[in-house]
């Protein structure tokens, strides 16, 4: 070969592989200052990952002033190269979630100006001229807005008459008695309790949404250093997450991050107890959502007598796509029901998508013992769910569960907190000491808060299960470890 030839080849082949190793070069730059950023690896994992990457950097550019391992330099550069782009996505997607559903602390109530289907008026500005059915002293602050937004829209003042609680402000539209009702949107499947046919009978001439920040006590904590409490909520709507919604699921999560103990609590929806809203406003619990995720917390903590640093919220529609980005949850169901929404679920070890999931986590009117039995069910998801995601299996669908909770899941939370705590994990790779405990009841009809005309069915606390809770996140607080028959 002609030695100019052979010149130019070997230069242009160097010329290759110092291109490589650049981009390989950059491409470390890239993930390193992901890694940094998330701040999730301890330096005993983070140094030695940074001093390979770079040494292999430098023995792939200087691989190419050697002909014998030149095209080795330039395989593992392309190697690498491929693999530090892939995981700089992983990281870059990451990020994203942890920021999109990290820092939450803000409310959404839809309030909405609804008349009976068979009404005339199409146009708020149609009924002008109605008298409008509002509720005296439930979300007063929300209807006082929602009828100042209505008198600027017509023009002119709009005339009231007020009603004790949902069910006789309905009662009240049913009737004629009034031609438009104001009613936050939160209350629509609290009120199909007594009007079934609520969503065919009316409809909405307008809806307003207000956004406000939630106020709690908690969230100054070291989550590394000091135990903290959790309130994990599964609220009852699909769509966006902050909107205000009846709370379906309510676990406390107490969290003892020296001695590695979780103690989930979970508290039927339909208990019966005092809401913070006022004093003597004893309702079901899940019907503290319906005025905001403070109110709920306030309200357990005064059941408790415990602070609650922290909330975490998922609704429907989010619950659905993370079961299914899992591909599917396994349980174990003691007895073969039909749910009232029409899913069978067989007995034993079943498989559960995130449709089948949700009914097997919401059902209570199958079982002789309701509330009780849903939130052990509850419970076993929650399990099926952890044993998912702390499994090898969760890369082959990553992106897809980290896709699954954007918009859908929110916490107060900061994202330098689950860095933290995702950090300290990996750093001493710990065992976790979970226990679960589930507070019992006994069914009743009851007046309450939300519906002062018209008995429920609610569930009259166990005050013993109450006291058991109670001991159990106290040891926790105070570094004991805890136990329970209903711990796995």
């Amino acid at each position: 070969m002609d030695p100019s030839v052979k010149k130019a080849k070997i230069k242009r082949s160097k010329k290759i592989g110092f291109t490589l190793a650049t981009i390989q070069f950059i491409l470390t730059c890239i993930f390193t200052g992901l890694v940094v950023y998330l701040n999730v690896l301890p330096n005993k994992i983070l140094i030695p990952i940074l001093c390979v990457l770079l040494f292999v950097c430098l023995w792939d550019y200087l691989s190419q002033h050697s002909r014998k391992v030149r095209t080795a330099g330039k395989s593992i550069a392309v190697v690498f190269s491929i693999l530090l782009g892939v995981a700089s996505y992983y990281l870059f997607v990451t990020n994203h979630v942890i920021d999109a559903i990290t820092g939450s602390n803000i409310k959404i109530d839809d309030v909405s100006i609804i008349v009976l289907e068979e009404n005339e008026a199409q146009s708020i500005q149609d009924a002008k001229d109605y008298d409008f059915g509002i509720l005296k002293n439930i979300d007063n602050t929300n209807t006082q807005k929602a009828l100042s937004c209505v008198e600027t829209d017509v023009d002119a003042a709009v005339s009231t008459k007020e009603y004790e609680d949902i069910n006789t402000l309905v009662d009240a539209l049913y009737k004629k008695k009034v031609g438009a009702i104001v009613l936050n949107e939160a209350y629509r499947e609290t009120l199909k309790e007594t009007h079934e046919n609520f969503d065919v009978d009316t409809r909405v001439l307008k809806t307003y949404t207000f956004r406000v920040k939630i106020a709690t006590s908690g969230g100054n904590v070291k989550v590394t250093k000091e135990p903290f409490s959790v309130y994990i909520t599964g609220i009852d709507t699909y769509g966006d997450i902050s909107k205000t919604s009846r709370s379906d699921v309510n676990i406390i999560a107490t969290i003892n991050p020296k001695t590695k103990q979780i103690l989930l609590v979970s508290t039927p929806r339909d208990y019966y107890v005092e809401l913070s809203v006022a004093p003597g406003a004893y309702d079901k619990l899940t019907h503290a959502g319906t005025f905001g995720t403070d109110v709920s917390i306030k309200t357990l903590e005064n059941l408790y007598d415990l602070n609650i640093d922290y909330y975490a919220r998922i609704n429907f529609s989010g619950f659905e796509k993370m079961i299914d980005a899992l591909g599917g949850v396994t349980v174990h169901n003691e007895e073969a029901f039909t749910s009232i929404d029409g899913y069978y679920i067989e007995g034993g070890d079943v498989k559960l998508d995130g449709k089948y999931a949700l009914a097997f986590a919401r059902e209570r009117h199958a079982f002789a013992n309701g509330d009780n039995q849903r939130g052990i069910n509850q419970m076993k998801v929650i399990r099926s769910i952890i044993d998912k995601v702390t499994s090898p299996s969760l890369l082959k669908n990553y992106t897809s569960i980290l896709d699954s909770m954007t918009g859908t899941v929110e916490t107060t939370l900061s994202s330098s907190d689950l860095s933290s705590l995702v950090k300290m994990q990996l750093g001493d790779n710990a065992d976790w000491n979970v226990v679960s405990y589930n507070v019992t009841g006994t069914g009743d009809k009851r007046y309450t808060y939300s519906y002062s005309s018209k008995a429920l069915y609610v569930m009259i606390p166990d005050e013993d299960s109450i006291a058991g809770a109670k001991k159990l996140q106290q040891d926790v607080l105070e570094g004991k470890t805890i136990s329970s028959p209903e711990s796995k």
